[in-house]
């Protein structure tokens, strides 16, 4: 998605490669120091408001969580 490639040259994400360790860090600063936060819900709001400040559209997730429901 280029919101998060957007965000991840500006160096408020980092992406993930194929690789995925067992307990992968959440969080990573801009000098590549990496943690991991307990609280899934905090994190998600996070990464929810960097990707809107670059532009993500938060009624795709309403339109893809609509049709999660319905199946």
């Amino acid at each position: 998605m280029a919101e998060a490639r957007e965000a991840a040259d500006a160096g408020e994400l980092a992406l993930g490669g194929c690789f995925m360790p067992d307990d992968p860090p959440n969080w990573q600063c801009p000098n590549g120091h990496q943690w991991r936060a307990p609280d899934y819900e905090m994190w998600n709001a996070r990464l929810l408001d960097v990707l809107v400040a670059h532009g993500y559209d938060l009624s795709i997730d309403d339109e893809v969580s609509a049709g999660e429901e319905g199946q």
